[in-house]
């Protein structure tokens, strides 16, 4: 245990570096905290949450901040109280003061100096209160919560919540303080909120400013907005000032900035300003804000993704964002940063965080490395969470939380709201709900339900409240793609006349599929164990074992064993690692075949390979395992099937007969611009002889090819 708490502590130290977002004076209230396990839930009527109570208990333990209690406690679910002692500086009296939490997971009471301050409920999205009356600049403070965690395992009901009753990511249960806290303070003035709208049409970044004024008497404040380089602090790109009349309370501000010559962000060059709001009064700095963004538009045209005006394939990759030892924490800077790379470098252009907005540290990865990223508030959906008379209260709240978090961010380029829905309370929110991010965000694509299950998926444009239909598919085929299967992706979104003339008799993937409708497979992929044998080492080395992916990747690996043992085909693997690597064969061969026959149907736009990372319930579906290592040829066939340029070949039947013969087809996929080149094609029988060679001159297009078909006697 101490290992792993010094492993944790080293890597946390590296999480922390990004400051987007932020006000000019600030304190991490990041490190050790003491904890108490609540698991009586008679704490708050035995008044822990009083300083002198707390510190009169004999069962405190330390625990860093952020982390989920997970790592300090098994399994542990229900509720604890958190103390941390702090101090601020002197200067900071008359300075108003806010503490900032970027998630709490699930319910938050907040003390400070044994005086209430308030609560938040809602675990992913950040919430913050002020406490320039509780708090004593030059002294020593003492901050206390009461955290109410997800009740997921146990059959309990802690403050009207039973078991998966509130939104939750199922990939791990985060219970506690499990993103930074910090203090921030300011003059009288500070800024609440900045939306910043950009439009690559008129080039122009518009801010929309609200400005909180604490004061008793209107004044006039001074507001200075620089938009710079983010990879440059000298290059400014646009900049204004404005006197402003202020009335006390809060006031929204308008201000649109011309860029010139802006530079667009994307995958292939991911170039971020930064925009910074400084408010003065009476000449003092009141406060100041930064935080970068991008120049960007993802939109649909002519049922065509299109990307700042230019067709794009989306190329997107289902990610969990479970983590060996941060559960729903990235591990360390380095970790998120090799798992997006290898996203990349694996041909994926977006990745789809499933149910649960990413950390802001991965976030800012993102940004700056450049991949495309759906946003998607914490709802399972798919039953859960369970039905009760608080869901659509709190489906709400995540769905507003999660937008109004990210809206900012260059990478996130679509919000995506439901998935598989089965309940006519969730359906009748689908509309609601797509009005509602479509005021907090007018800028992006708003798809109201992956899979569409409920009613077909609907897909908002940017800046539009009515709906355009969508194919949103869902679709696992297994591991042999046979021509049924290829034939079924190529029949997606043809009529049924039109599949029997291209001699389709095969039933269309997904669900409420609707011919002619732009199409997205969203979910598509098959999967494989990890090498279990390395992982186990590693978790042994630097794991920690009171963390689920510790446990479940251990009783795997003895229970693959065992399972070959008694099935009498253990003598087929001696080594068990090549066990591993053959299904990891079988899952990249799935991929790619899979991927080669969406790719040859022109009326599909991209696809979502499930999944980029394992653990937990998806343990099996990662192309790179939990320690971000890629799994073989699982990775390797899927990055040659998303490649720019692929060739996909057909034989029916595959399985040749001297008197029967076969048609061999083969079939271009360009994303790229068109080319000319010469076919060569050759075939060779068992004994490595060659049966046909021959050569043929072709034009590859943008767009799918029929390149070549023959007959073979």
């Amino acid at each position: 245990m101490i290992m792993f708490r010094k492993y944790w502590n080293i890597a946390l130290g590296l999480l922390f570096l990004s400051n987007l977002g932020i006000s000019q004076n600030q304190i991490s209230l990041n490190g050790s905290w003491e904890i108490l396990y609540d698991e009586n839930n008679d704490g708050r009527e035995a008044m822990w949450m009083n300083s002198a109570t707390f510190e009169a208990l004999a069962n405190r333990q330390i625990i860093e901040v952020p982390a989920a209690w997970e790592l300090y406690k098994q399994d542990y679910e229900g509720v604890a109280f958190y103390k941390k002692v702090f101090s601020v500086p002197s200067d900071w009296k008359d300075k108003i003061i806010r503490i900032q939490f970027d998630a709490v997971n699930y319910l938050s009471e907040v003390w400070l100096n044994d005086e209430v301050v308030g609560f938040h409920e809602g675990g992913f999205t950040p919430f913050e209160f002020r406490v320039d009356e509780m708090i004593r600049p030059g002294e020593t403070n003492i901050l206390t919560l009461r955290v109410v965690g997800p009740i997921t395992l146990t059959d309990r009901n802690i403050d009207g919540m039973g078991p998966m009753e509130t939104p939750q990511w199922r990939g791990g249960i985060t219970g506690g303080i499990w993103q930074p806290v910090k203090l921030v303070a300011t003059g009288d003035i500070y800024v609440e909120d900045v939306y910043i709208k950009t439009n690559i049409h008129k080039n122009t970044a518009s801010l929309e400013v609200e400005l909180n004024h604490t004061g008793i008497n209107g004044l006039v404040a001074d507001v200075e907005i620089n938009i710079y380089e983010a990879q440059d602090q000298a290059a400014k790109a646009a900049a204004i000032q404005k006197s402003v009349p202020l009335h006390p309370g809060k006031s929204k501000h308008r201000w649109s900035l011309n860029i010139d010559q802006a530079k667009y962000w994307s995958p292939d060059n991911p170039h971020l300003y930064r925009a910074e709001v400084i408010v003065r009064n009476q000449d003092n700095i009141s406060d100041r804000w930064s935080e970068r963004f991008g120049m960007r538009e993802l939109t649909i045209i002519n049922k065509d993704f299109y990307l700042n005006g230019k067709p794009i394939y989306i190329k997107a990759s289902f990610f969990e964002g479970l983590y060996p030892n941060g559960v729903a924490y990235p591990d360390s800077e380095e970790m998120a940063r090799r798992e997006i790379h290898l996203a990349k470098e694996a041909g994926f252009n977006m990745i789809r965080p499933w149910r649960r907005p990413p950390a802001p540290m991965w976030l800012d990865l993102a940004d700056e490395m450049g991949v495309l990223v759906v946003g998607s508030p914490a709802l399972e959906c798919m039953t859960l969470p369970v039905s009760t008379p608080y869901l659509p209260t709190r489906v709400e709240n995540e769905i507003r939380e999660a937008v109004l978090r990210d809206r900012n961010r260059a990478c996130i380029v679509q919000w995506e709201l439901f998935n598989e829905l089965h309940r006519p309370v969730l359906k009748q929110l689908m509309r609601p709900m797509a009005m509602m991010v479509r005021e907090l965000d007018p800028t992006r694509l708003i798809l109201d339900e992956s899979g569409g299950w409920a009613f077909g998926a609907n897909m908002y444009l940017p800046h539009e409240y009515e709906p355009t239909k969508f194919n949103d598919i869902h679709n696992y085929p297994g591991p042999f793609i046979n021509k049924e299967r290829y034939d079924g992706y190529l029949s997606i979104g043809m009529t049924e006349d039109e599949k029997k003339s291209h001699g389709y008799n095969v039933p269309t993937p997904g669900r409420n599929v609707v011919p002619g409708l732009m199409s997205y497979v969203s979910e598509l992929g098959y999967g494989s164990l990890p090498d279990l044998t390395a992982n186990t080492k590693t978790f042994a080395k630097i794991g920690n074992p009171l963390t689920p992916a510790y446990r479940y990747h251990h009783r795997l690996a003895v229970d693959q064993v065992e399972m070959l043992e008694q099935s009498n085909f253990k003598y087929l693997y001696p080594d068990m690692q090549q066990f591993y690597l053959d299904q990891q064969h079988i899952h990249g061969t799935a991929n790619k075949r899979m991927i080669e026959a969406v790719r040859a149907n022109p009326a599909i736009d991209g696809y979502c390979i499930h999944a980029l990372s394992a653990g937990d319930w998806i343990l099996g579906a990662g192309l790179i395992d939990l320690w971000r290592n890629p799994k073989s040829y699982a990775y390797e066939a899927t990055k040659a099937a998303n490649q720019p340029r692929i060739l996909s070949i057909r034989t029916t039947a595959r399985n040749i007969y001297a008197s029967q013969g076969t048609s061999i087809e083969v079939i271009g996929i360009n994303d790229l611009v068109d080319i000319e080149g010469i076919l060569h094609f050759k075939i060779f029988n068992h004994k490595n002889k060659l049966v046909c060679n021959e050569e043929i001159p072709i034009n590859m297009n943008r767009g799918v090819n029929a390149l070549f078909k023959k007959t073979i006697e």
